[in-house]
């Protein structure tokens, strides 16, 4: 019969490690109503508003951020769309939670029997609508940390929620949702209002923007300020509000608010609070802004913003600080937002000041506000005489610009300047101009800028009108008059050229002694590099000037800071000097020490080791074999040493280019490891040798059987065991079979060999077959099908587990993995092209335990039981499945190395994909041994994946 192929969990464990490189995109897992709360409170929803984002995404979402509900227009058998009496379209709605999105335009039939065209979608915790808001995106609506911005913005920062169906149609104050909602917001925001607060909780209003109204939705009172705080007389109540063309449901309570006034308002805008009854809170926001300046005569519209718990304003405005003369009063009474001034006067300053009265009676003065308008207009000022020192001057140097001025009248002005196109306002200067025309000397500075280039610039000076008063020429500010000097300036490279980060390193190669040589160079300011020489010096003293040598020339251009470097080929030992030297355009040179030290020839490459015989992975006869190895330095090989199964190491005495030593293997897996050390203590990297010794036929410590029942035999290590007179025990046909009302089973005395990882444990089965293993504890373990191979029963009698089998019935016999590790097993089983991994916690298993009687059993109570390919194996620590990361390199030569089973096929396979893989051949391999090394060439790509699979 054909050997039954069972699979490699070299090809699990690589796919395993190649999925984290590129994970899939998953569904996101639903959010609790917490989680929401804490999202939304993150993003600057409070109190009611906080309360009210909660119950909304749940109400529309569920609380799932992939969730999409489908738009569609309903049309008749023509594809005509459809409308309602009153012109309205008429939508309908497919709630689909799985995130999917039909395609726009596509006709879809409705379960009621009519048909629609997909118009638009509802999408995320929000479920923002695409076509109320076409500007936002299917990505935003899907990231939760993104979606909650979005719904901060449709509902204007919290105040207006009309724009939900749930809240439309009121579905988001269903009992149960609000009462979880609210829970979940007050355990994030302890300010929102408790269920049904009681008549005197204390609110205040979080927020700006809301109406309190006569009756729940009815006649309009007023608006709600910020910091508004009252006492609640009743509530909660559900009513509608309309706002345009929306109507929508609300939570009301009725407030007495402390500024006097008594209304219902909504829940959205409340918070609870613990103050007392308040007064007026001081307005704010002043327009225009406190201090502003150059503001028109012909007048201007004062703004400003009604502080909490206001019930009326008074304000005040005139020339006079203090705001106490009578006329100053302008307004008494209301709660008006804004004011005109009428026409004011030049070049005057004007104070105006917002009270805001409490409801009982007491004033809380505001802050007083000033602006200034514009000045007169401005003398004629003549300016003459302009001259510049020093000439030439550098880039980034100071200059001080002279003249004279002189004007009718007596006035200040600012002095602005340019050199060309260049202007330094940090250092305009303030300037009173004597009347009567008498030229008056005046001068300022000017610094270069650090770019301007070399050349010769006309020099202006300006005289401006202040109009704010400010000290600085700004935008708005009147040029009276300006000069000009022609070619007044001359700009000229007066600057040396600076070297820094000097280095002369030590050699570092051999057999060549090569000094790298750096230095970074500028000319910040100047005409610019030429370059950067190189000079060298040997001698145990200071160098005399004769001495130095031209070590290289670097060309350079540019103000910099630009590195250049070079190197340097001593070629006997001594004391080196360098120094590096820097030219500009204009010949100025600067010239630095870089450094001196003593060169002499190192030690510097570590020893190679390396095995020469025999083949890594090799299996080998026996108990002894002789190992070759080899060993070379750039200088002298000073020892070698060897170890065995991770041991002491050895060292060995012989020919290092070739040398030779018999070495005792385990039975099973063994590794053997070389370095090499040179004169200087350098050590080579540790080179593995694996090798496999299968044992002899009778020996126990050997764990890595393969039973497959051809030829009606097993190997010796195994008995077949005789269970009575109703037993009929056997191999029939190339099986180990049993038929209904008896068992066949084979038995051994199995010791798990030290150093042993996990046991791995592989069978093909139909019916109720398995493998039982008494440990040194007593306990009976088994990994066993039952209930005809419906389910896979794993452990021992008092701690048994249970794995349903991929469904399946008839065809290849079903096959089993497990890969036994101290407190757990991992599990495949596979059929019918169906495979499932799983992975079971035994906290009592160890491995040392494993050291009792074994047999592999079928037993049927019906029909027959059927057991093939029974193999089993301990796995070392150098038995894992391993891949040489440095020689895996897209584009190159690549290779894979896997523990294998002698007498089967692999195949090394790549893909550029998780998703879709397609797997293409890299080559396929026949095992020979334990470890399979295979080398290939890896596609080109940025991203590729490889996987080694067992062939049937």
């Amino acid at each position: 019969m054909n050997r039954t192929r069972l699979f490699s969990r070299a090809a699990a464990l690589l796919a395993l490690a190649a999925s984290f490189l590129s994970p899939a995109v998953a569904d996101q897992l639903p959010f609790t109503a917490n989680q929401v709360a804490q999202l939304a409170y993150n993003q600057g929803f409070r109190g009611g508003s906080l309360m009210t984002a909660v119950a909304v995404a749940s109400a529309e979402s569920s609380f799932d951020p992939d969730a999409v509900c489908n738009n569609l227009h309903e049309i008749d058998a023509a594809n005509n769309p459809l409308f309602y009496p009153n012109g309205k379209p008429r939508i309908a709605i497919i709630a689909t939670y799985d995130g999917t999105m039909l395609p726009l335009n596509q006709i879809y039939n409705l379960s009621s029997g009519g048909r629609g065209r997909v118009i638009g979608h509802c999408r995320g915790l929000w479920q923002v609508n695409s076509l109320q808001h076409p500007t936002i995106r299917d990505s935003d609506t899907f990231t939760p940390s993104i979606a909650v911005r979005r719904a901060w913005g449709i509902s204007r920062g919290g105040r207006f929620w009309g724009k939900w169906t749930s809240v439309v149609t009121g579905t988001a104050w269903e009992p149960t949702r609000l009462s979880a909602a609210r829970a979940a917001a007050r355990a994030i925001d302890p300010t929102v209002l408790q269920q049904n607060a009681p008549v005197g909780t204390r609110v205040r209003a979080w927020t700006t923007g809301g109406g309190v109204r006569a009756t729940p939705g009815g006649t309009f009172h007023r608006g709600i300020r910020l910091g508004d705080t009252g006492t609640i007389l009743a509530g909660p109540v559900i009513a509608s509000i309309t706002q345009g063309p929306l109507t929508s449901q609300h939570l009301w309570y009725q407030v007495q608010w402390d500024h006097g006034t008594t209304g219902w308002c909504v829940e959205e805008y409340l918070t609870q609070t613990t103050l007392p009854v308040q007064n007026a809170s001081p307005a704010y926001n002043p327009i225009p802004a406190d201090g502003q300046v150059r503001m028109p005569v012909a007048g201007v519209t004062l703004d400003w913003a009604i502080g909490g718990n206001t019930k009326e304003l008074r304000l005040r405005f005139g020339t006079d600080p203090a705001l106490t003369a009578a006329n100053t009063l302008k307004l008494n009474g209301g709660l008006p937002t804004q004011w005109p001034t009428g026409p004011l006067e030049t070049y005057r300053n004007y104070y105006w000041r917002v009270d805001s009265v409490s409801n009982n009676g007491s004033v809380v003065q505001g802050p007083t506000w000033t602006f200034r308008t514009v000045p007169p207009v401005a003398q004629p000022v003549t300016l003459s005489n302009i001259t510049v020192t020093p000439r030439p001057a550098g880039r980034g140097q100071t200059i001080t610009i002279s003249g004279t001025a002189s004007s009718p009248g007596q006035q200040a002005v600012l002095l602005g300047a340019s050199v060309g196109s260049y202007s330094d306002p940090a250092r305009d200067v303030a300037f009173t101009v004597p009347g009567g025309n008498v030229p008056t000397q005046f001068s300022r500075s000017f610094v270069l800028p650090a770019d301007i280039p070399f050349g010769t610039y006309a020099v202006t000076v300006g005289a401006w009108q202040d109009l704010d008063g400010s000290g600085t020429i700004e935008a708005g500010d009147v040029r009276i008059t300006e000069a000009s000097a022609a070619n007044g300036a001359v700009v000229a490279d007066v600057t040396l050229p600076s070297l820094t980060n000097l280095s002369a390193s030590s050699p570092t190669n051999l057999p060549n002694q090569l000094v790298q040589l750096s230095a970074t160079a500028s000319d910040s300011g100047g005409s610019g590099l030429v370059g950067v020489y190189f000079y060298r010096a040997v001698s145990e003293t200071t160098p005399s000037l004769g001495s130095w040598q031209v070590v290289a020339y670097r060309p350079a251009t540019g103000n910099g800071p630009i590195t250049l470097t070079a190197q340097d080929n001593p070629t006997v030992e001594g004391r080196y000097w360098y120094e590096m030297e820097a030219i500009d355009g204009a010949g100025n040179r600067r010239r630095v020490s870089a450094g001196t030290f003593r060169i002499q020839i190192p030690d510097l490459a570590p020893p190679v080791a390396k095995w020469l015989n025999p083949e890594n992975g090799a299996t080998v006869g026996g108990g002894g074999i002789s190992v070759t190895g080899q060993a070379t330095d750039d200088r002298t090989v000073a020892s070698v040493y060897y170890r065995i199964n991770g041991g002491a190491w050895t060292q060995v005495f012989q020919n290092f280019n070739n040398w030779s030593v018999f070495v005792n293997l385990e039975p099973g897996s063994n590794l053997i490891e070389m370095r090499a050390f040179d004169q200087a203590g350098k050590v080579s990297l540790i080179e593995p040798l694996y090798l496999y010794n299968p044992g002899g036929s009778f020996d126990s410590t050997i764990f890595d059987d393969l039973i497959n029942f051809d030829g009606d035999q097993v190997n010796q290590r195994w008995q077949l065991e005789s269970q009575g007179p109703s037993f009929d025990n056997g191999i029939v046909s190339g099986r180990l079979q049993s038929n209904s009302g008896n068992s066949a089973l084979i038995r051994s005395n199995k010791t798990v060999p030290a150093n042993t990882r996990a046991v791995e444990m592989r069978f093909a089965a139909e019916g109720e077959a398995g493998i039982y293993w008494r440990d040194n504890a007593f306990r009976n373990w088994r990994i066993v099908f039952q209930q005809n191979q419906n389910r896979l029963e794993i452990g021992h009698e008092t701690s048994l587990q249970y794995l349903a089998v991929p469904a399946g019935g008839g065809g290849p016999l079903a096959k089993v993995r497990s890969l036994w590790r101290d407190g757990g097993i991992e599990i495949e089983v596979s059929r019918q092209g169906s495979t499932l991994a799983h992975t079971i916690s035994f906290p009592q298993l160890r491995l040392a335990n494993l050291s009792g009687q074994m047999e592999a059993r079928t037993q049927s109570n019906f029909n027959s039981s059927v057991m093939d390919d029974i193999q089993l194996r301990a796995l070392r620590p150098w038995d894992l499945f391993a891949i040489d990361s440095h020689s895996l390199k897209a584009g190159q030569s690549s290779k894979v190395r896997w523990p294998s089973f002698a007498g089967r096929s692999y195949t090394v396979e790549t893909s550029a994909t998780l998703n879709n893989p397609l797997w293409s051949s890299a080559g396929q391999v026949f095992s020979n041994g334990t470890v399979t090394e295979h080398t290939f060439t890896l596609p080109s790509g940025s991203k590729r994946f490889v996987r080694v699979r067992e062939l049937p």
